[in-house]
């Protein structure tokens, strides 16, 4: 992973230190509202491991609207991109392999997931991953790794 790209993802994670921070120190129930909302934007679109936290801060939560929060902020990459790393991956044309694939997709935190048939008319989901996310991934375990190993952090090494 290029340096820039490494860059970007420890401002990244530092921002949402910051909005975590926010979180926690919040007083009343509206800046709490507020701030559980805004880190978990930020979590979704970072993609990853801190969408994967995302995701798991959500799992068992009655609040519907932080669900949608989070899914709402996981950009899908465009279909265009979708297909060019699935006839990449095939070795030939998407259209060669699959009947339909449908263009609407579930986000998730390494990728996303598509709909369609194979050529025999088998139902399918396509699993794409994220472009560079296992570098992405790679690069914030190193970054974490450079953490103090105090508190939370000792617990996980």
């Amino acid at each position: 992973m290029k340096f820039g790209a490494i860059f970007k993802r420890g401002a990244n994670l530092l921002k949402i230190g910051v909005a975590a921070r926010k979180l926690r120190k919040s007083t009343t129930k509206e800046q709490h509202h507020w701030a559980q909302h805004y880190l978990i934007e930020l979590l979704g679109q970072s993609r990853g491991l801190p969408a994967k936290i995302g995701q798991f801060m959500t799992m068992d939560t009655d609040d519907q609207a932080l669900r949608e929060s989070l899914n709402n902020s996981l950009e899908p990459m465009p279909f265009e991109e979708v297909v060019e790393l699935i006839s990449k991956a095939y070795g030939k044309p998407w259209d060669t392999v699959f009947k339909k694939l449908e263009k609407s997709c579930k986000t998730a935190s390494l990728g996303q997931v598509h709909f369609g048939k194979l050529k025999d008319g088998t139902e399918i989901a396509v699993k794409v991953q994220y472009p560079e996310i296992a570098t992405a991934v790679e690069a914030e375990m190193n970054l974490m790794g450079w953490l103090p190993k105090v508190g939370p952090v000792a617990k996980w090494v």
